[in-house]
């Protein structure tokens, strides 16, 4: 996943690795050799054409704005076009200093709206998370990777515990295919324990004890801070 980084100088860019705390709580349970977190990519404003996400600074807002704003404009300058109306309802938003983002956030542009202007090249229709000039990335909310749509399922073994980013709404079977294509195709079934349960009881026997193992088909939708064991054919 690819995250643009706008006038946050104290941020690193390319390959980023997420730091999760429970990664630390896993290893302790499973006596794993190594922490393995969850990473994305941060790029630079010139990339942002290839981005998901923004991450913006709060003084940097208004240019993004301002960049959307002249671009409408020049459509709505240029004579009749199918998202004519659509573009004037866009620019009465960024005209307040509000992201088109924000406005879907909060209902006043619906799904198929949006999804209709970012067929466009429109940055603020992009989720982004605004932070104080001089912020690093200790200055980011809990599991922010949401506002991208994105959570974070665990593998844990004496090998080592990972953690892996995974699209919000995705099934067993397709966050299988994100460790492995193989293990995808081989699926049979998911071994699912929450984290906060498996963290509260210590260890799989315990959860096997107290009936807290579930086993899950390649239709069940993943849900952030599952620990899952892939069970495959062969």
């Amino acid at each position: 996943m690819n995250i643009a980084v706008v006038g946050l100088e104290n941020f690193p860019r390319n390959k980023v690795k997420i730091p999760d705390p429970r990664l630390k709580v896993l290893q302790g349970i499973f006596k794993s050799k190594e922490i393995v977190p969850a990473s994305l990519f941060f790029l630079g404003p010139d990339r942002i054409s290839d981005c998901e996400g923004i991450m913006c600074s709060e003084g940097e807002k208004l240019s993004l704005i301002v960049n959307d704003m002249d671009f409408i404009d020049r459509k709505l300058s240029g004579g009749e076009f199918k998202d004519r109306e659509l573009f004037a309802k866009a620019m009465q938003i960024l005209e307040g200093e509000r992201f088109l983002w924000s406005a879907y956030s909060e209902g006043e542009l619906d799904e198929e709206e949006l999804k209709r202007l970012k067929e466009y090249p429109l940055v603020t229709v992009l989720p982004t998370i605004f932070l104080p000039d001089d912020s690093d990335m200790s200055a980011l909310p809990e599991r922010w990777w949401h506002t991208f749509g994105r959570a974070v399922f665990f593998t844990a073994g004496p090998k080592d515990s990972r953690a892996w980013l995974f699209r919000i709404g995705q099934t067993a079977v397709e966050c299988a295919g994100i460790i492995h294509t193989e293990i995808a195709r081989g699926f049979v079934r998911a071994e699912v324990v929450p984290y906060d349960v498996l963290a509260e009881l210590g260890s799989m026997s315990a959860v096997r004890q107290m009936g807290k193992l579930r086993l899950e088909g390649k239709d069940y939708e993943v849900q952030e801070g599952d620990w899952v064991l892939f069970r495959t054919t062969g």
